[in-house]
């Protein structure tokens, strides 16, 4: 007894049966390990982490976030502003592929931070995707290029 079998591409094999062609998804499963676990592997393979770089300062730039009086913290896995609590919170210096952008996303929190009522006053209520957000999104970007021009052309 012979099986036959359509071996056509599935776009091809809907279109012939009339239907329109579906993706279908599905779960595969890996076996990940530590490169650190592994033993015998070629020598091209790093054995482990480079380690992070040491910390990068900018006097000017570190002056001016200390100058502003914000409740600056340092540390976690993201960078953001709090208008509850009213602090700014950044990863550490090391963490950044690129020890500028730490200086950068510390002015952009600090965008963020001038807008409390206390302050200027600015609607830091917008919810992702709102106008309201993507407006203090781009006063935050321009206070950070701004300042990031200020300090790093001293």
């Amino acid at each position: 007894m012979e099986i036959e079998t359509n071996r056509r591409k599935p776009s091809l094999l809907a279109a012939a049966e009339g239907d329109e062609p579906q993706a279908v998804p599905y779960l595969k499963r890996f076996t990940v390990f530590n490169v650190a676990q592994c033993d015998g592997l070629p020598e091209h393979f790093p054995a482990a982490a480079a380690p992070l770089p040491e910390r990068e300062t900018i006097p000017q730039a570190e002056a001016l976030v200390r100058s502003s009086g914000a409740d600056f913290r340092i540390g976690g896995e993201r960078a953001f502003y709090t208008l509850a609590g009213d602090y700014i919170q950044v990863p550490p210096q090391p963490a950044f592929f690129q020890q500028i952008d730490y200086y950068r996303t510390s002015f952009h929190e600090l965008g963020h931070w001038t807008g409390h009522p206390s302050r200027l006053a600015r609607d830091l209520s917008g919810s992702f995707g709102s106008k309201v957000y993507a407006r203090e999104e781009l006063v935050a970007a321009a206070f950070s290029a701004t300042a990031s021009a200020y300090t790093h052309n001293r």
